[in-house]
Parts: C-alpha cells; sequence; structure tokens
C-alpha cells in the first residue's frame, strides 16, 4: 500500500526509540517579560539546571529533555540563558540523556532584538490594516513574516548553532503556523508571492475567468477582516473563491518553510529529528484560522505537538475524554505525537500514562519538568514506566489493525467551520466511546482503500468527481460506507452540485430536499432503523441523514479567540449511536471486528504486532476500582493458538481460555484495574 505521508529524507535512527521526556522550554527573560511568575522563579530556574534534577530525571526513566533556547529575543538578550543552556545540554548528555532546544519560528520580540539587530524590524509581518501582529495577545510579541528571508536565515542559523555546537538530537519549533487570521501578515511581499501564487494555478484567462468571473488575477487581494463589517465568522461556510485561495496559500508556504527547515536540518545532521508546535487543535478550522494543513506537513516532520485539554477521564454527563484523535492522526501521518501527562489524582495519571502506551506506541511524552520530584505522583510515574519499560516488546512495531476509516476531510473542514467540525468529531466520539477500533485517514488515503473494510464519511460535504469515482469503486469492489448528512453535495471549491455525489449509493427511501434561499439542502429517510441500508454489487453503503445530539442538530460551536471551536465542553455521546453502530454492524456483515458486554467507558485498540501475533488494548475510562470479568468477541480469519492477558503492574500473564467457531473467537476477560493487554498468538498459515 502507497504512503502518502512517505517522509521527504530517512528519519534518524532513534526516533522510533520508547521516548520519555521532560521540559521546561521558557527562557528566565520570558518567564519575567510575560509577568505573573513566582516570587522565588530564579531559585526553581536554577534548581531545573540542577545535578538533583538530572538524577530525578534519570531515576523517572526519562531519556530525552526539552530546554530553553530561543523564544524570539535574539542571541544578545538571551545571552544569560543560552549560557545555561550549553552548560545543561552538556551535562545531560555525560549522563546519557538525548537533548532538544525550543526555537520559537514564528515569534519577534521587537523591545530586545531590533536593540542588537536593527535590518530586523523588516523581519515584522503586518496585519490586513498595517498593524504590527500580535502573538497570543502578548503585544511585545510580533508575528514574523513567512516571506522574509532574512527571518529564514536567521532561523536557520539558530538551527545550525544548536546541532553544531550544542550537538542537540532534535529541534523543536514551537509556534509553527503562519498566525490566526487576524494577525496573518498581509504585507507586500506576501501579496505579491500571493499574486504569484494565484498566476501559477490559473495561468490563463480561461482558467482565471472560471474561477474568479474575470481574468485580473494581479488585481486580487487576500482577505481582510474587520471587526464589524467584516469579521471572521461572516466567512462560514468559505464560498469566496480568495478566501479558499488564501487558504491553499498559506498552508502551501507552511509546507514550503517547513520542507526547507527539515533539508537544512538534514544536511547538517541526518540523526537531528525536527518536532514541531501546530497544537493538533482539535476542532478548530486549523487551515483557515491558524494557517496550516498537517497532512501536507507530514512528510517534512518527525513528530508533532498537541497542547489539548483533553485530559483523558469520564466526565460526569457520560462522556469519555481523550486524545485518542490527536495519537490516531499521528500514526496516520507517520508522526511521534507528544503530550503532557498529568493527572488530578494517581489513578488519573495511570490513565493518562496508559493512554499514550496504548495509542502512541513506545512514546509515553511529557512526563513534567525537571523538578519532577518537586510535582505530584513522582512514585506513580516511576512504577508505570518501569511497568512499560519492563514489556515493551508488546508495544514494538505494532501497527493499527482496524477495519474501519474515518476520513478527516481537508477541504471540508478547511470551507467549514461549524457544522462540518461537530460532525467528525462526534462521529469520532462513537468510535470510541462505542469501543470500535478505527483509523483517521485523510484526502490521499482514498487512492488506496485496501487496507480497510468500511469507510465513514462524517458530513463530508466538500468530494472532488475524483474523490466521488474512488468511493463507489471501493464500494462496488467490496468495500462498505457510512455516510451522514451533506456528505457529497459540493465539489471541492465548495460548487453545490444538484444532489449529493453519493446519493446513487443510498436507497430509495432517501430524499434529497435541495432547499432554497432561505432553507438549507437536506436529506432525509422514512426507515425505523433510523439508517438506509443498500447492497451495492459487491460492497454495502449506509446513510444517517443526521446525528442528533441533546443540543440543536443546527448548533455550531462556541466563539473562542474569534473563530468558532467545538471544544471538550460540546463532547456528548449522540443520541442515536444505536442507530450508527447497528449500521456499521451491517456493513461489517453482521459482527463488528470486536465486541464486548462490557459497561461503556471501555476504549478499545488492536494492533498487529507481527503476521502471527494481534495485540488488543482495554482501557477503562471510568476507572472504576475493579473490572468484572467481560466477555469479548473477536472476528479473525486465522485460527488461534494461545492468548494471554496482561495486566497494568502486574505480573504474570495469564493464560485464557477461548472457543473458536468459523472466524469468531470468543473469550472471557479476567477483572482487571484501568487497563489490560490481550495478546493473541496465530496459527501460521
Amino acid at each position: 500500500m502507497r504512503n502518502p505521508f512517505a517522509p521527504t529524507f530517512p528519519r534518524p535512527d532513534w526516533i522510533n526509540e520508547p521516548l520519555i521526556f521532560v521540559g521546561h522550554w521558557e527562557p528566565l527573560i520570558f518567564r519575567r517579560r510575560r509577568g505573573g511568575q513566582a516570587t522565588d522563579e530564579t531559585e526553581r530556574y536554577a534548581r531545573e539546571h540542577s545535578d538533583e534534577a538530572i538524577r530525578a530525571i534519570k531515576e523517572a526513566g526519562a531519556n530525552l529533555v526539552i530546554t530553553h533556547f530561543d523564544k524570539g529575543f535574539g542571541l544578545t538578550a538571551e545571552a544569560d540563558d543560552i549560557a545555561m543552556t550549553r552548560d545543561w545540554i552538556a551535562r545531560l548528555r555525560a549522563h546519557g540523556l538525548r537533548t532538544s532546544v525550543y526555537i520559537r519560528y514564528d515569534t519577534v520580540v521587537s523591545e530586545t532584538l531590533l536593540y542588537n539587530q536593527p535590518d530586523a524590524a523588516g523581519w515584522i509581518g503586518r496585519t490586513s490594516n498595517g498593524t504590527l501582529p500580535v502573538v497570543l495577545h502578548q503585544v511585545y510579541r510580533n508575528g514574523a513574516c513567512p516571506n522574509a528571508e532574512d527571518h529564514l536565515i536567521y532561523i536557520e542559523s539558530l538551527v545550525k548553532l544548536a546541532i553544531d555546537d550544542f550537538r542537540v538530537d532534535l529541534i523543536h519549533f514551537d509556534g509553527f503556523w503562519l498566525g490566526h487570521e487576524n494577525w496573518a501578515c498581509h504585507c507586500d511581499h506576501c501579496q505579491a508571492d500571493f499574486t504569484r501564487f494565484l498566476r501559477a494555478r490559473y495561468p490563463d484567462d480561461v482558467s482565471a475567468m472560471e474561477r474568479f468571473g474575470h481574468r485580473f488575477v494581479e488585481n486580487l487581494r487576500p482577505p481582510a477582516y474587520q471587526p464589524y463589517d467584516a469579521p471572521l465568522e461572516a466567512f462560514n461556510p468559505v464560498k469566496d473563491p480568495i478566501v479558499q485561495e488564501w487558504i491553499w496559500y498559506r498552508n502551501a508556504k507552511l509546507m514550503e518553510i517547513a520542507r526547507r527547515l527539515r533539508t537544512f536540518i538534514y544536511h547538517l545532521n541526518p540523526q537531528v529529528a525536527m518536532e514541531i508546535n501546530s497544537l493538533i487543535p482539535i476542532g478548530y478550522n486549523n487551515a483557515y484560522y491558524w494557517g496550516f494543513d498537517l497532512p501536507s506537513l507530514a512528510p517534512h516532520i518527525d513528530a508533532l505537538w498537541t497542547e489539548d485539554d483533553h485530559w483523558a477521564g469520564w466526565r460526569d454527563d457520560g462522556v469519555l475524554i481523550s486524545r485518542i484523535r490527536e495519537f490516531k492522526i499521528g500514526e496516520r501521518l507517520g508522526s511521534r505525537v507528544f503530550s503532557y501527562q498529568r493527572g488530578r489524582s494517581a489513578d488519573e495519571l495511570r490513565l493518562s500514562l496508559a493512554q499514550a502506551m496504548v495509542f502512541q506506541p513506545q512514546s509515553i511524552g511529557m512526563i513534567g519538568t525537571p523538578l519532577l520530584r518537586e510535582e505530584a505522583f513522582y512514585t506513580v510515574k516511576q512504577s508505570a514506566l518501569e511497568w512499560f519499560r519492563c514489556h515493551i516488546d508488546w508495544f514494538k512495531c505494532a501497527q493499527s489493525a482496524a477495519e474501519i476509516a474515518i476520513l478527516r476531510s481537508q477541504n471540508t473542514l478547511a470551507f467549514n467551520s461549524t457544522s462540518a467540525q461537530r460532525s467528525v468529531i462526534l462521529a469520532e466520539q462513537m468510535l470510541i466511546q462505542g469501543g470500535i477500533p478505527f483509523d483517521i485517514i485523510y484526502d490521499a488515503d482514498l487512492e488506496d482503500l485496501s487496507r480497510w473494510r468500511v469507510l465513514v464519511l462524517p458530513n463530508v460535504e466538500c468530494l472532488s468527481d475524483k474523490q466521488i469515482a474512488q468511493i463507489r469503486a471501493f464500494v462496488q469492489g467490496g468495500g462498505g460506507m457510512l455516510a451522514t448528512e451533506l456528505t457529497g453535495l459540493w465539489d471541492e471549491y465548495r460548487r453545490q452540485r444538484p444532489q449529493p455525489g453519493l446519493l446513487d449509493l443510498y436507497n430509495e427511501n432517501v430524499r434529497y430536499l435541495a432547499g432554497d434561499l432561505w432553507e438549507a439542502p437536506r436529506l432525509q429517510i422514512v426507515t425505523a432503523d433510523g439508517f438506509s441500508q443498500t447492497q451495492v454489487d459487491a460492497g454495502r453503503a449506509a446513510f444517517i441523514p443526521a446525528i442528533q445530539t441533546q443540543r440543536p442538530s443546527e448548533y455550531a460551536g462556541v466563539l473562542g479567540e474569534m473563530p468558532y471551536r467545538f471544544g471538550t465542553e460540546r463532547w456528548e455521546m449522540p443520541l442515536n449511536s444505536r442507530a450508527f453502530h447497528a449500521a456499521l454492524r451491517w456493513i461489517s456483515g453482521g459482527t463488528l471486528q470486536i465486541e464486548t458486554d462490557a459497561p461503556e467507558g471501555l476504549a478499545i485498540e488492536v494492533r498487529a504486532q507481527d503476521a502471527n501475533r494481534l495485540i488488543v488494548h482495554l482501557i477503562d475510562y471510568q476507572m472504576q476500582p475493579q473490572h468484572k470479568p467481560i466477555a469479548l468477541r473477536l472476528r479473525t480469519t486465522r485460527p488461534v493458538r494461545t492468548i494471554y492477558q496482561l495486566a497494568f503492574e502486574q505480573e504474570p500473564r495469564q493464560p485464557l481460555a477461548f472457543t473458536q467457531h468459523s472466524d469468531n473467537v470468543s473469550l472471557t476477560v479476567s477483572a482487571f484495574n484501568l487497563y489490560s493487554l490481550l495478546a493473541i498468538e496465530l496459527l501460521s498459515p
């Protein structure tokens, strides 16, 4: 199967090792300038760089430290912090720890940088109304222009210093985006580059007139946002072709910068990894508001960072909260995912660590700052990480074996900041909370869907004619499809079709209502099951007209930093989740890949470790004191030889009895706390 996200260069040999790290990337100059620091910040800062801190890092089992280097103030202003970094890295390396330095890509602190480097004034961007862009509401931090060549050369000089002089293993680029649209750069350089981008895409009058209605491409300007006349929320959905092109331009520009930096790093030292922090903000329109597209960045990076608020647990209203989406995104794109590990209780921390072990195999993430012993649950971290290291062989080289793929359509999510975000998150929630293993895929994956049996299209509004044909061929060839809402009604430019492009795959109970100027288009069905089902040649297709929730179906999200955000507080288990699961069961031929009688809150992941071993992970997000034994049924076309169960922080592994009939294996999983692993050994074919 072709990998559409294959890396530009071979990845460093060590990047697939188990990664457990600590981090402290805010230099003292920034902590003071930002304000709000502790009264003993200077003393604390010194302790973070002490030999005692190194001992705690080693005892906890961490193997990587991400430390401060450049926060945009410039080498002169940050000289004292950088001197401390140099000594700190040397001592960390002497103790066998890998090291990484932090570089803030998007920020120029003009207060200090311009004092010693006045030509850096040209690095600072300009917003659409000509003002200096302010990064993250901190007025002393200005956004850098992505077309300022001298700024990129300066960033490369920092990278070279870190690799050649400090001998680091990883470069951590923070703020790796083109900025919120409110402070995106619209300077003359960016305008000229945007014009070149448009002319390359529409090189003749015919193509320009088809796209824009006229041929004067050189006169087209990026969209300008004003709080009253043209606020960001007025551009939802995104129909204006110039706004669409501006989205694609910004995404392409950041990809170009990522490729340049990755190439620069590789040629300095091919064993140095590159990691970016673009946040993976689930529920935001990333391409539109933040100027990045993760699938296009993926070939040029080794790791992604997430700073979400999705702390693992079970909410009182019966909603499972997790980082499963972020980890699945990283896995599909071939990137490690770095995340924080924390908990308000020992069990919450253990749950967070178990989640990382399962959904980000061989990488735990950040377990704290260098002051680990001063943080809560230090001994809990030690114990859990020791268990993980002792059983690492059960996690190595394990690939997802899920049979279901859910599409995160890039154009759909870029051109609809509200209902499209809602639909994909809620569809993923029904899979997660239903204990159904799945993969997250992207548009490029439609070229080859042979890896999966079922494709889920959650309100995938924008599909090209080619993509419609690819999906239809998948179903006709024996695949299964579950579509919801207005999937395929618009093409890749969000131009409305006379009827949804996949309507011919639905049965006669599905009616399309085109709507008018006052009423939005919709589809409806007349069936007691809540979904339509159709046999299509060798495959099966199902359709659900709406994802029903307690909130009104037209609920779009909440405003946060101007754009809409379908935040964690809006997650819920849809009212028609049973119909959704029933549709998947029918598409799958009557049984899902894994089924269990366990109560809600049990997330399930299935992975293939090699040709003859399946690993099934069970994680209890309700954190019940002791699970009762649960019945589990697994579909496999191969005879099973043995099944072992290994519970978290328990020894030894226990053999489990099972029965196999045709392609179904039934067994009872013994009682466990929080997390359990099943190793299923298959007979050789």
